[in-house]
């Protein structure tokens, strides 16, 4: 006789013999390469059963369990099962549908994962006598939910001003930021790493992150409009996040007041008919 063992499980109850007459059966299991799930969403993890030999999956013969490995388990651990359409979870909420197991869909449900929940996940099929099994990588996100402030600034010649890009609650913590300028005769333009202060990653209670960037801009003419530009690269985004904010440099307040002396004083000598410094200190009657 034949028989077919779950590896790491034991004996398994559906398990019996064959016989020399009996019709032998390819069975197959397939499920995808990798899951992205997002954090604190739920899950749907696939597991498709063919060559089973009958147009219905005889459920009461069958049995699925799928097994869980994260970063912080030495070893795999049965996460669910599923045994003559009894069904046992091992971890809150998990469940398959019996119906769609008929057809040969024995895809794992799993609500609201967690950061910790990213690994592998096994899933092995038995339909009495004959066993077959697949293993998918589960990969978790969360897309950063990014800031820049302030909007829009103004400062005189001489002046300087600080924006500050917040990114928050993304998964995993590798993230890269980066700042660019773009002004009327520059595009694209790297911000000099001695104007940029990145602070280090936080990590949040629900194991997202958080991090803060920050650029100063000194100026050094005026009439100058700059736009800068906060760019986050991370796994979440399928293009990078890019933020703008824009800068105006004015002419300082000591020149200003000396263009407003002077139209004074044209004023007054338009009046007055004097000189423009005289009518400066008489002013227009």
């Amino acid at each position: 006789p034949k028989t077919a063992v779950v590896t790491g499980s034991g004996p398994h109850p559906l398990l019996i013999a064959t016989t020399a007459g009996e019709v032998k059966r390819s069975l197959t299991v397939v499920t995808k390469k990798k899951v992205i799930a997002f954090l604190a969403g739920d899950v749907l993890i696939p597991c498709n059963i063919s060559g089973y030999g009958t147009p219905d999956l005889d459920t009461t013969k069958t049995a699925v369990e799928w097994y869980q490995k994260t970063a912080e388990d030495v070893t795999e651990r049965v996460l669910f099962s599923l045994i003559s359409e009894e069904q046992t979870a091992h971890r809150n909420g998990t469940r398959m549908n019996v119906d769609d197991l008929r057809k040969g869909n024995a895809t794992l449900f799993l609500p609201e994962i967690r950061h910790n929940e990213g690994g592998t996940y096994r899933c092995v099929v038995i339909v009495t006598p004959t066993q077959a099994e697949a293993t998918t990588t589960v990969e978790i996100i969360a897309q950063p939910v990014v800031t820049l402030s302030p909007k829009e600034v103004t400062i005189q010649k001489g002046q300087e001003t600080t924006l500050t890009c917040a990114v928050k609650k993304f998964y995993p913590g590798s993230i890269d930021i980066y700042w660019e300028k773009n002004s009327e005769h520059t595009q694209h333009q790297h911000v000099s790493a001695a104007d940029i202060c990145t602070e280090s990653s936080v990590q949040n209670s629900d194991g997202t992150f958080n991090v803060t960037s920050k650029v100063r801009h000194q100026s050094s003419s005026e009439n100058e409009r700059l736009i800068y530009s906060c760019i986050i690269k991370h796994k979440s985004f399928t293009t990078p996040s890019v933020l703008n904010a824009t800068v105006t440099v004015t002419a300082c307040a000591d020149f200003l007041l000396k263009i407003r002396l002077c139209f004074a004083a044209l004023r007054c000598y338009s009046v007055l008919k004097t000189s423009p410094l005289l009518c400066i200190s008489k002013g227009p009657k």
